[in-house]
């Protein structure tokens, strides 16, 4: 993780203490977990002491933004869609994927899926799968655990913004109605 990351990473960290929030102890999956908002994710989870499971099919995310994480007793990566099945705790299931090792989430964060406008025409149907069976499934994984569950969104639920906001900066507000 390059400095810059790292001092981020730190004042999360030190903003959500204050905030007197811990994951210490706590399984967390992370779907999308190599993206770029979901790696960062992972290294607080880790750092802060929860066990972290990585959820990514590295169609966007990129494994380098997780492998300085590879090596730490607290982290796994599952290479794996999430709008394909998968079910944790148990050894078979004639619907999926099954992870047998890891009987508890106490948390879903679901982050997976494309965010850029740039990729919303050459991959709609991966777009729409992760946005909707991606979420089914977080959901039910939700359900077997009795797990909480944080779900992501992208800046396009502020609309289109004008050519010159890409990237768009944290000072845009979108056309949104919030009344």
């Amino acid at each position: 993780m390059n400095y810059e990351i790292s001092q981020d990473v730190e004042e999360i960290i030190n903003r959500i203490e204050k905030e007197n929030i811990s994951f210490r102890d706590k399984t967390v999956l992370v779907t999308g977990g190599a993206g770029f908002l979901g790696s960062w994710t992972c290294d607080v989870l880790v750092k802060q002491g929860a066990y972290c499971i990585c959820l990514d099919n590295l169609s966007s995310g990129r494994f380098e933004n997780i492998s300085h994480l590879m090596d730490k007793k607290n982290f796994r990566f599952i290479n794996h869609d999430i709008s394909e099945p998968i079910f944790f705790g148990l050894t078979h299931h004639p619907r999926g994927i099954c992870i047998g090792d890891i009987s508890r989430i106490d948390i879903v964060m679901h982050m997976a899926s494309r965010a850029s406008p740039f990729e919303f025409k050459k991959y709609p149907i991966p777009i729409l799968k992760s946005n909707t069976l991606g979420t089914m499934n977080a959901l039910g994984i939700v359900k077997a655990h009795n797990a909480l569950f944080f779900y992501t969104s992208t800046s396009e639920v502020y609309g289109n913004p004008p050519d010159t906001a890409v990237p768009t900066p944290e000072t845009y507000f979108g056309h949104v109605n919030l009344v």
